[in-house]
C-alpha cells in the first residue's frame, strides 16, 4: 500500500523514471524533495524488496518498521503539499495585514 501511495505521487508530480526508485530520485534531483528523503526512501525500498522476496531466512517486514514507513510517507506529503499549502495561506495573512496597514496609514494622513 505504501508503494502504491508513492506511486500516485510521483504520478502526480510527473516524476520521470521506469521504477518507483527513479522517480523518488528524479523528485529529489529536481529539487521537488529534499536529497534525504531520497536517501531514505532508497532504504526503505531495501526493507521492502526483502520482504516481497522472503523466504524462510529473509527478512520480512515487522511490525516496528510500519511506523518508520509511514512516517516517511507522511514526510514526503508533508514537504510536497502540506507544508506548500500552509506557506500560501501563511503569505495571504501577511498579505492582507499589509494591505490593511497601508490602507490606515493612507487614511491618517491628510493630504
Amino acid at each position: 500500500m505504501i508503494g502504491r501511495t508513492l506511486e500516485v505521487i510521483c504520478h502526480h508530480e510527473k516524476a520521470k523514471g521506469r521504477v518507483l526508485a527513479d522517480k523518488i530520485k528524479d523528485l529529489a534531483d529536481s529539487g521537488r524533495i529534499p536529497q534525504i528523503l531520497a536517501s531514505m526512501a532508497g532504504q526503505l525500498r531495501l526493507i521492502r524488496n526483502l520482504a516481497i522476496h522472503a523466504d524462510e531466512d529473509s527478512y520480512e517486514v515487522k511490525e516496528k518498521d510500519v511506523p518508520i514507513i509511514h512516517e516517511f510517507v507522511d514526510a514526503i506529503l508533508e514537504y510536497l503539499y502540506i507544508a506548500p499549502a500552509k506557506i500560501a495561506q501563511l503569505q495571504k495573512r501577511i498579505d492582507l495585514k499589509f494591505e490593511e496597514d497601508s490602507e490606515n496609514d493612507f487614511e491618517d494622513h491628510p493630504f
